[in-house]
């Protein structure tokens, strides 16, 4: 078995979405050869096309050839391929070099894809990452937009591929620094949409209106360093706000400065809102608020979970699954 079918399989055990994952996994293992398409080299990243009939995969930059990120079939049978900057030089040791894209992030037509770009050191990129956009469609064009902590999470493609929320700016606090972007995806532009003084995460856009758009916000602040308090919120006063297709942003959840919103969910029509309120570092409740309504109903109280990297509070604390709501006949 190749090197490269045996990096699949590992990198694909924590994110396959159903059986196909292992109807693939199982085909690739039957076909395998010692000239698959993929060759030796160890994949980085494997991510589903919204198809799920092909993969992107990823290499990593060496003295031979850049980064690449790869199209394939379900039998590994080579379908595109996109290079992603340079070679590696002869210093092997040279650890700012671009060698790794991961957190490859499809947008829900296809075409394109968000990712990252991490240079050969973890440290390094524990501060910061190239935040990159791949147009699929030939001829394809690949580029960086902004820069901003490794967390796919931080992606959200618009329901109709347009547009691309990001959340950038560098050092490894997410709690400081840290602002909404838009990127349009047919030309690249980035519109920024960060307030001076403000820290922004977790976009997520409403399904029904490609226009509207949640995310987290609050005041930037790295007070808790060196006097990390479990009682205290990291980020006193954070709200979920809204921005619309016109630009205004608002926020639309309350609460005392004593608490903390995060993980904002929205039901598939849009009338409903879930988040997590804190009431410390590590401890909070699960609410609802309706569209336009400013009432707020506590639905889960005494979640507990981890504050995470610097306060990035990954992974998630919560999973939402909305059920479709069916009408009784008879």
């Amino acid at each position: 078995m190749s090197s490269a079918i045996c990096s699949l399989i590992c990198a694909s055990s924590n994110d396959t979405p159903g059986f196909l994952g292992v109807f693939f996994l199982i085909g690739l293992l039957e076909n395998a050869t010692t000239t698959h398409p993929l060759g030796d080299r160890e994949l980085r990243e494997v991510s589903w096309m919204p198809d799920g009939q092909s993969l992107l995969v990823s290499t990593a930059a060496d003295k031979e050839a850049p980064i690449r990120i790869m199209k394939t079939d379900l039998t590994g049978k080579l379908l595109e391929t996109y290079q992603i900057g340079e070679k590696q030089t002869a210093n092997a040791e040279t650890y700012f070099e671009q060698f790794q894209a991961d957190g490859i992030t499809v947008s829900p037509d296809g075409r394109y894809a968000a990712f990252f770009v991490r240079p050969n050191s973890a440290s390094i990129a524990a501060d910061g990452v190239g935040i990159y956009l791949l147009d699929m469609q030939q001829p394809a064009r690949a580029e960086a937009v902004s820069g901003g902590l490794g967390y796919p999470e931080w992606f959200a493609w618009s329901p109709d591929s347009s547009k691309l929320a990001v959340i950038k700016g560098r050092g490894r606090e997410a709690t400081d620094n840290k602002s909404l972007a838009v990127v349009t995806a047919s030309d690249f532009k980035v519109i920024e949409a960060g307030l001076t003084g403000f820290v922004d995460s977790w976009p997520v856009w409403s399904n029904p209106d490609a226009g509207k758009l949640y995310f987290t916000r609050g005041k930037g602040s790295t007070a808790w360093l060196g006097k990390y308090n479990p009682e205290e919120v990291m980020v006193p006063g954070q709200r979920i706000w809204e921005r619309g297709s016109d630009g205004k942003e608002q926020p639309v959840t309350q609460g005392s400065a004593k608490t903390a919103d995060y993980y904002p969910a929205v039901s598939p029509d849009g009338r409903q809102l879930l988040f997590v309120r804190m009431d410390g570092a590590e401890h909070g409740s699960l609410y609802v608020t309706s569209a336009g309504s400013r009432q707020e109903t506590e639905l889960l109280r005494h979640l507990a979970g981890d504050s995470g990297f610097y306060g990035n509070y990954l992974p998630k604390w919560i999973a939402v699954y909305w059920q479709k709501e069916t009408k009784m006949t008879g």
